[in-house]
C-alpha cells in the first residue's frame, strides 16, 4: 500500500478521532442496549447527540491526544518532550473544568496535584485506559525509532497513571504506530511491540502481554458482540471491557484484526460492545488510520454529512507531526 508519511500521520489522528466520536454515544451501554437503540448492526454513524452536543463531537480521548501532539510540537528536541506534554495536559485540565467531555477521574486528580507523574515516582495506582487512548501521536513523532516511541509512550502515560497496567499499554500503542510507519503489517507491528513489553519483565508487563497475546491469538470470525466476552477483565467493576489500559488495547487490536481491509468497519466493530466504546474506537482508529491514511474516514464522514469536531486542526497536527524531528 503506497501511503506516504504525511497521509499515515493524518490518518492516525483522524482515525482515532473518528473512533472516539463514533463510540462516545454508546459508552457505558451494554451491547444489548446498543442493539435495542441502534439496530442489529449497532451504532454506525456518529450522529447521535451526546450530552446535548452536536453529532461528531470528540471526547476527552481526542482532546488529550491533541494535547500530546501539541506538547511534542512545542519541543525542539526530545529532551523536553515529556515536560511539554505535561504542560499541555495542565492546560487541558483547566479547559475542561466546565466542559468535562467525559474526562476520567484519574487524569483529573493527577493533574490537579500539579505534579508530573513518572515511572520512578508514580502518583497513584491508576490502571485505566486514560494513557493508552492519547499516546498514538508519540508513535507518529518517533516513527523512526519504535524503541523511543515505546519509552516515551510509556512515560507519557505515567504522567497521570502510575501502574504498569496503564502505562505499558501506552508504550505499546505508540510502538505499534511507529512500526507501521516503518512498513510493518499490523500483525507484525503488534508482535514486535509485544516483545518490547515482554522485555520489561513479568512484574511490569504480565497483564499487557497476556491480553495482547489473547488479541493476537483470538479467531477473527467471531460475532461483534463477543469482543468483550473474549477479552474483558474477569470480575471487572463495570460490565464489559476496555476500561483498563491493557484490555482497551487488546480490544482495539482485536477489532482491527477482524476487519484488516476495511478501517471504517474495524472501528465500528471496536465501538459496538459492552464497554468503553470511545476509547476502544480511538485505539482501533489510530492503528487503522496509520495503515490506510485519512481518506476512508473522511469519505465516511462526508457520506454521512457528519462534521468531525476539530477536523482541520487534526489534519494540521498530523501534517506537522509527520515532519517533526526529535
Amino acid at each position: 500500500m503506497n501511503i506516504d508519511t504525511k497521509a499515515r500521520a493524518v490518518g492516525c489522528m483522524i482515525g482515532a478521532a473518528y473512533g472516539d466520536a463514533l463510540g462516545a454515544p454508546v459508552e457505558f451501554m451494554s451491547y444489548e442496549e446498543i442493539v435495542a437503540k441502534h439496530g442489529a448492526e449497532g451504532i454506525d454513524v456518529p450522529d447521535v447527540r451526546w450530552e446535548g452536543l452536536p453529532p461528531g463531537i470528540i471526547t476527552d480521548d481526542t482532546q488529550m491526544a491533541m494535547a500530546t501532539a501539541n506538547g511534542i510540537l512545542d519541543s525542539p528536541g526530545q529532551g523536553d518532550v515529556l515536560e511539554n506534554i505535561f504542560k499541555r495536559y495542565l492546560e487541558w485540565r483547566e479547559y475542561i473544568r466546565h466542559n468535562r467531555r467525559g474526562a476520567g477521574k484519574t487524569c483529573r486528580e493527577s493533574l490537579d496535584s500539579g505534579v508530573m507523574g513518572t515511572i520512578e515516582k508514580p502518583l497513584n495506582e491508576g490502571k485505566g485506559c486514560g494513557g493508552v487512548m492519547r499516546a498514538h501521536p508519540v508513535g507518529i513523532a518517533f516513527r523512526e525509532s519504535p524503541e523511543r516511541a515505546f519509552e516515551i509512550g510509556m512515560r507519557s502515560g505515567a504522567i497521570t497513571h502510575g501502574t504498569p497496567e496503564a502505562y505499558v499499554p501506552s508504550g505499546v500503542i505508540a510502538s505499534i504506530v511507529s512500526h507501521i510507519f516503518f512498513g510493518a503489517t499490523l500483525e507484525g507491528a503488534a508482535k514486535m511491540a509485544l516483545v518490547q513489553a515482554e522485555n520489561l519483565g513479568e512484574e511490569k508487563s504480565r497483564e499487557t502481554v497476556n491480553f495482547l497475546k489473547m488479541a493476537l491469538d483470538a479467531a477473527t470470525d467471531q460475532a461483534v458482540q463477543t469482543i468483550h466476552d473474549k477479552l474483558s477483565v474477569p470480575n471487572a467493576t463495570m460490565k464489559g471491557g476496555g476500561w483498563l489500559g491493557y484490555d482497551a488495547l487488546a480490544i482495539g487490536l482485536y477489532a482491527a484484526r477482524v476487519s484488516l481491509d476495511d478501517p471504517v468497519k474495524a472501528v465500528k466493530i471496536a465501538v459496538n460492545h459492552s464497554g468503553d466504546s470511545d476509547s476502544t474506537g480511538d485505539i482501533t482508529g489510530a492503528m487503522m488510520g496509520a495503515i490506510f491514511g485519512p481518506e476512508p474516514f473522511l469519505k465516511e464522514l462526508d457520506k454521512t454529512g457528519i462534521a468531525l469536531e476539530h477536523r482541520e486542526e487534526l489534519i494540521s497536527m498530523g501534517e506537522r507531526l509527520a515532519i517533526w524531528q526529535p
